[in-house]
C-alpha cells in the first residue's frame, strides 16, 4: 500500500466490536417479562415501572430469528428482545458514530412500557430511547438471577414464570 492511498483493507480491516461489553453467556428475555419482573418490584405501579431506565450497553440485529431480522438490546447481563418496528431504528444506531460513543460512554439508556394494540386489542410491550440518567434510588435489574435489588442491596427473587396461550 501507498502512503496515503485509500484501499479496502485499510478502510475496513480494523472494524471489529462496535460496543464494549462482554456478551459471552447471554441469554434472551423478553419485553414482557422483563417489565414483569419490574411490575413485581414496583408492586404493579405502572409508572414507576415506565419510569426505570435500563443502561443501553449494545444494540444488534438478530439476523437468526425464526421470523427474519430482529432488533435486540444488550443491557448489563443480557439481551432484551424488542419488537421488529423498531429494527430500522436499531440499524440506524448501529451506523451512527454518535450513538455508538453515547452507548460505550453509558449515557444511552431505554425505558419499556406498554400499551394496548387497538387493532389486535391485547397488550403489547416497546421501548423508548432516553439520555440515561436513572434516579438516585434506582434498583438494580438483575436478569440472569431475575432478582430486583434495591439500593440498599436487598434482593427480591422474583421468579416469574410465563406459560405460552394457545
Amino acid at each position: 500500500m501507498a502512503f496515503g492511498r485509500k484501499t479496502f483493507g485499510s478502510t475496513y480491516g480494523s472494524i471489529g466490536k462496535l460496543f464494549e461489553i462482554d456478551t459471552t453467556d447471554f441469554q434472551y428475555h423478553n419485553l414482557e417479562q422483563v417489565y414483569a419482573l419490574l411490575s413485581d418490584f414496583y408492586d404493579g405501579d405502572v409508572e414507576a415501572v415506565e419510569a426505570y431506565q435500563f443502561r443501553l450497553k449494545g444494540v444488534y440485529i438478530n439476523n437468526k430469528s425464526y421470523f427474519g431480522d430482529a432488533p435486540v438490546l444488550a443491557v448489563d447481563d443480557g439481551y432484551i428482545n424488542i419488537p421488529a418496528s423498531m429494527t430500522a431504528d436499531c440499524i440506524a444506531i448501529r451506523k451512527d458514530p454518535f450513538a455508538i460513543s453515547c452507548i460505550n460512554r453509558g449515557e444511552a439508556g431505554f425505558t419499556i412500557y406498554k400499551y394496548l394494540h387497538p387493532k389486535y386489542c391485547r397488550t403489547c410491550y416497546n421501548v423508548k430511547f432516553c439520555d440515561y440518567d436513572p434516579a438516585p434510588d434506582q434498583p438494580e435489574v438483575d436478569l440472569m438471577m431475575e432478582r430486583v435489588y434495591s439500593k440498599e442491596g436487598v434482593g427480591q427473587n422474583l421468579e416469574v414464570d410465563f406459560e405460552e396461550e394457545e
